[in-house]
């Protein structure tokens, strides 16, 4: 089966290697979503993975390359 990357709308796994105060406090007073991007950071899952994690993933958008999932605000 084939693999789809993961990417989030927010990677506060890669907001929290950001030095600088603001980001800091973001990832400080969001450990669940730090803890959750750095479980998936860099991976590629098939759509049954998905399906079957799709709880903790919850709104997840399919652009035909990547799942792209949506863990904050997006414009």
């Amino acid at each position: 089966m084939k693999k789809y990357k993961i990417t989030f709308v927010t990677d506060y796994y890669e907001l929290s290697k950001n030095k600088t105060d603001f980001y800091q406090k973001v990832c400080r007073d969001a450990p669940d979503k730090v803890k959750f991007c750095k479980k998936w950071h860099n991976k590629s899952i098939t759509f049954k993975e998905l399906e079957d994690n799709i709880d903790e993933f919850g709104s997840v958008i399919f652009d035909g390359n990547t799942f792209k999932v949506y863990n904050d605000w997006n414009e």
